[in-house]
């Protein structure tokens, strides 16, 4: 006779794939500790995701969704408080903005947004820029193509015991993240040419550790991670739209750990976590002026054109340390600086000039008035008060000579 064996009867391993629902197709797979018969399965999901439902582990040893629960999915979360962007406002229609939706942006007068904001999984995949009005045109213009996207950073812990804030380290992260994102682009596709990234606005959040809640004991108390979310657009040199779909095609298929490693090694020595996590959101390819394009390459960057007193050419003036107007520019330029300066200067000394004889006439009639009472001898004393005076003196005088 055979022997008899009685198996455990287990499910697999990896739960069933769920779907993105933001993620244009993609799907998530969860790794399942407990296989056993009876036994659930939460799902894992991405950052930017909720976990919705779970499998129960069934006795045919196939896992099935939890009854009484929804289908299993990850359901992508809004975005939260706005990003800081230069020269714009908040408005509160766009906070809490959901996943797939956008919002028209604001900006301070007289400045005008271009794009929106645009969410995706509680990321903000795209802002608006604002931009001077000489620069927006409804006539046609050049454009130049260019892609916008997102980084979310999310270092280590033991950058809070050198940094104070995750906003610190976000304002001293720009230019690093400037730059990793220039080579993570270039070295991964050379053919792209010649490009620039600028970050145009960043977030910062605290989160608290979400992880197995048996973890939580003890030492292994994780403390809130800093997640800052950088806004970025990149504008390749070419004009071409081959040239910005090649860049975002690039982003969509980074080396993993290029970005991080890029990253790290272009912070200064103070703001370099021992271990950084990084995750591009998807691109979008959008269109600029090209004018806004060229002020973004400039050092100065987008700024609001100068105006001027006259008809005259522009001149650009600075005030020196002593207070004294200067111009770059001779002959009108002069002319309309000493205006300037007369119009500026003028006010006050003919106020000063003006009020200087009214406050020494005040002050000689107090003096006077003061002077004057402080002499005033009493005119009513009587002729008792003198007698009464007399006397003692006089008996004061007795009383010496004879002593």
């Amino acid at each position: 006779a055979e022997d008899v064996r009685c198996v455990q009867q287990l499910c697999p391993v990896a739960a069933p794939q769920v779907s993105l629902a933001a993620a244009g197709g993609e799907s998530v797979q969860t790794d399942c500790t407990e296989r056993v018969v009876g036994s659930t399965c939460p799902i894992v999901c991405p950052s930017g995701y909720d976990s919705m439902g779970g499998f129960v582990c069934s006795q045919e040893g196939q896992w099935l969704p939890m009854a009484d629960l929804p289908a299993p999915a990850c359901k992508p979360k809004p975005c939260g408080d706005l990003p800081l962007l230069p020269n714009a406002l908040a408005p509160e229609a766009c906070r809490n903005l959901p996943s797939g939706a956008t919002c028209q942006g604001q900006c301070k007068p007289p400045w005008k947004p271009m794009f929106q904001y645009r969410c995706e999984a509680q990321r903000w995949v795209e802002v608006p820029i604002c931009v001077p009005p000489q620069m927006i045109s409804d006539e046609a213009e050049e454009l130049r193509p260019a892609v916008t996207f997102s980084v979310l950073a999310e270092p280590s812990s033991d950058l809070q015991e050198r940094m104070d804030s995750a906003e610190v380290w976000a304002e001293v992260s720009s230019n690093a993240v400037e730059l990793a994102a220039e080579k993570a682009v270039t070295q991964t596709t050379p053919t792209v040419g010649a490009l620039q990234a600028y970050v145009i606005g960043s977030s910062s959040a605290t989160e608290l550790y979400a992880g197995d809640p048996r973890r939580l004991q003890g030492a292994d108390m994780r403390p809130p991670s800093w997640l800052v979310q950088f806004m970025l657009t990149i504008v390749p040199s070419s004009s071409s739209a081959n040239a910005s779909s090649a860049v975002a095609a690039t982003l969509t298929s980074l080396p993993r750990g290029l970005m991080e490693e890029l990253l790290v090694a272009a912070l200064p020595a103070a703001a370099r976590p021992q271990v950084l996590a990084l995750s591009v959101s998807t691109p979008h390819i959008v269109s600029l002026p090209i004018e806004v394009a060229d002020s973004m390459a400039s050092p100065e960057g987008l700024v609001m054109p100068s105006t001027t007193l006259s008809s005259t050419p522009p001149a650009y003036l600075a005030t020196t340390p002593a207070g004294q107007l200067q111009s770059s520019d001779t002959g009108a330029g002069d002319a309309a600086a000493s205006g300037v300066a007369e119009e500026v200067i003028s006010t006050p000394i003919v106020l000063t000039l003006a009020m200087t004889p009214l406050l020494c006439g005040l002050v000689v009639y107090f003096c006077r008035r003061f002077h004057a009472q402080s002499r005033q001898l009493p005119q009513d004393v009587s002729q008792e008060d003198k007698v009464d005076f007399q006397y003692v003196i006089n008996h004061d005088r007795l009383s010496d000579d004879h002593e």
